[in-house]
């Protein structure tokens, strides 16, 4: 298989589009078409760095929280 060519930041073509298209629907308010993009990503790194594109287009500073409600206690503790 034959590896894919990155571009200056790092991006394959898939995730470069990928970016591109979250961008647009973000700015745009429309939805994307989950099928439409089954299998681009195979891997978390993938996955960041078409996070990280996003976060750059939007051009916005990052803050906030991130909780994990994974677990079933998690769950309960935060829903009960």
């Amino acid at each position: 298989m034959a590896e894919e060519v990155k571009n200056y930041k790092g991006l394959t073509e898939k995730e470069s589009m990928l970016a591109d298209a979250l961008f647009k629907a973000y700015k745009d308010h429309q939805a994307l078409d989950k099928k439409d993009f089954d299998g681009l990503l195979d891997n978390d790194a993938s996955a960041y760095r078409v996070q990280r594109q996003l976060t750059d287009l939007k051009d916005q500073r990052v803050g906030g929280y991130k909780v994990s409600l994974t677990s079933e206690r998690t769950q309960k503790n935060v829903f009960s």
